[in-house]
């Protein structure tokens, strides 16, 4: 998993420092090839553990092509915030479906049924990629009012990276949380999963909220919320009181994720401030859970 999450990192960073330059078509064409090679390689790898590093790495590279390119296009369009949203409620709805479903498909295929998962995604995939700008320059006009400062563009981006580091270092331990709190993994589990619902809400209000009111005040609320729910965790003795700090937790720093994209967004030019983000977002939930653990 962490070399996999490391190839996802390498090519964000790639097309963060070059990717303008290339056609964002074929970048993901390529991504969509290394993620059917690297799980039919993850297939056949068996029990050898460095064959399947590699293979994850491969899928990884992969994957990072595809978030990078993608987040770029949506950090583009006329209403970023809102095309973020969709982004961000959909991955949700997927990662919903998936734990539930995968788990039980597993139990009866094997770990393989994993791989195949993602080769069938990769491969429907295929079908969109003609709808892929060829780059940031065959976007249409957003219409915003003039270039961003580097201090402007320095400033968002560092917001955003810490905001991901803080999730990526509480995400992970949301489970233990709950176990430590005494309420038992099932209860925890199912709290978890409710949340998931909460996750998918939070990416929506943010995509439309901003229709009635401004996105600022929609991050400090989504902000204010996340800060609260995690303080409040430790006060959380019941499945029920442990499922209400997850959703808040979940669904408020969804919303703040989407918004905070949305600030990049409006200072980048040519997608190349938005595929920084997402190397940052990618990073920040790699080092989170180590800085966690230490």
């Amino acid at each position: 998993a962490s070399a996999e999450v490391f190839g996802i990192a390498a090519t964000n960073a790639a097309t963060t420092l070059a990717g303008h330059r290339w056609n964002w078509r074929k970048l993901c064409v390529a991504g969509l090839l290394l993620m059917i090679a690297g799980n039919l390689a993850s297939i056949f790898s068996g029990a050898d553990a460095g064959s399947l590093m590699l293979s994850r790495f491969a899928s990884g590279l992969g994957s990072g092509l595809l978030i990078s390119r993608g987040y770029a296009a949506a950090g583009l369009a006329r209403n970023p915030g809102r095309m973020f949203g969709y982004i961000l409620a959909v991955s949700t709805a997927q990662v919903a479906a998936a734990s539930f479903l995968l788990p039980r498909w597993s139990a009866t295929g094997g770990v393989n049924v994993v791989f195949q998962y993602f080769v069938v995604l990769a491969v429907i995939g295929c079908l969109f990629v003609r709808w892929m700008p060829a780059s940031g320059a065959a976007q249409p006009s957003v219409g915003r009012a003039g270039a961003a400062s580097m201090a402007e563009c320095a400033f968002a981006l560092g917001s955003a990276a810490t905001l991901f580091l803080g999730l990526g270092i509480l995400w992970p331990y949301l489970m233990q949380i709950g176990i430590s709190a005494g309420i038992g993994a099932e209860s925890a589990a199912i709290g978890l999963s409710v949340s998931q619902l909460a996750a998918f809400a939070g990416a929506l209000v943010a995509a439309f909220g901003v229709r009635w009111l401004p996105a600022a005040s929609l991050l400090i609320a989504g902000l204010v919320v996340t800060i609260a729910s995690t303080l409040l965790f430790q006060t959380a003795t019941t499945g029920l009181g442990y499922g209400l700090m997850a959703s808040g937790f979940n669904g408020a720093s969804n919303t703040a994720m989407v918004l905070v994209m949305g600030a990049v967004a409006a200072a980048d030019s040519d997608g190349r401030l938005i595929a920084a983000a997402v190397t940052a977002q990618t990073l920040g939930f790699a080092l989170g859970p180590a800085l966690a653990a230490a």
